[in-house]
């Protein structure tokens, strides 16, 4: 059973899926690349060119054509499971588990790592901006997140935490 990971942008879902990839001995998979790489172009440029509708479409096809016969760690886009009927496919393709950082560390996150430049959402924002705009985000998306199969919160999430979910959710 692959495992979804959703959440905000900058929650950690590529960092600690990678990890996660590399201690269950899994393929990785980062829907914003695939996006990217079948599309030929970044994801400021799809957003620019073709955009956001088209990017919202491509990342529902991409989800309805994932299959694998082997179990792999999926980081989606942060938006992925809040468009079409996009969250119950990944619910029924596998394990999805809600990335939830309060929105206060992830603007310091975000403008720490120098990311807001590859985020065409959240180009141009200063901190207190970044945080408004993360939290009305979550707003609009916690309905989505929080149907995942199960959550984990905290300023610092650990590869400890997620597994515990895992296996639990795992378990029943």
């Amino acid at each position: 059973m692959s495992i979804f990971l959703v959440g905000l942008m900058g929650s950690g879902k590529t960092t600690i899926g990678k990890a996660l990839a590399t201690h269950l001995h899994w393929p990785f998979t980062d829907t914003d690349a695939e996006i990217a790489r079948n599309q030929q172009l970044s994801i400021p440029e799809i957003f620019e060119q073709k955009g956001e509708n088209y990017f919202r479409n491509a990342e529902a096809e991409w989800v309805k054509n994932c299959q694998s016969p082997h179990p792999q760690v999926i980081a989606t886009g942060g938006g992925l499971p809040c468009f079409g009927n996009t969250m119950e496919l990944l619910l029924q393709k596998g394990f999805v588990l809600f990335l939830n950082v309060p929105t206060h560390v992830l603007a310091k996150r975000l403008v720490q790592t120098q990311e807001l430049k590859n985020r065409p959402l959240l180009a141009g924002k200063s901190e207190q901006e970044l945080h408004h705009f993360l939290t009305l985000q979550l707003q609009a998306r916690y309905g989505f997140y929080s149907r995942a199969h199960a959550t984990v919160s905290s300023s610092t999430i650990s590869l400890q935490q997620i597994l515990k979910a895992y296996h639990h959710y795992a378990k029943k």
